[in-house]
């Protein structure tokens, strides 16, 4: 059963704070992360530009990345991914 936009953004807001917290990442949530943005930058219904460049920010980021994220980037991603799920 494929999982909705919703979902996905809950997901991946999970895998941010987590890897706030723990200041590393696993290989799992790594390829998550990737496949998560994937996803979500290839759906149709995303209309918000900010939360495109969020998630393209978030990719640029990551990829050749294991090690984490700094976490002010982390809370500025987290802020607008919740700002758009609020709306």
């Amino acid at each position: 059963m494929p999982i909705n936009q919703e979902h996905k953004l809950s997901l991946l807001t999970d895998i941010l704070k987590n890897q706030m917290e723990q200041h590393q990442m696993t290989t799992d949530e790594y390829d998550q992360i990737s496949r998560l943005l994937s996803s979500l930058l290839n759906e149709s219904a995303l209309s918000n530009t900010q939360l495109e460049q969020t998630f393209m920010a978030i990719q640029q980021h990551h990829y050749g990345n294991n090690s984490g994220f700094s976490d002010t980037d982390v809370e500025q991603w987290l802020q607008t991914i919740e700002q758009y799920k609020t709306q």
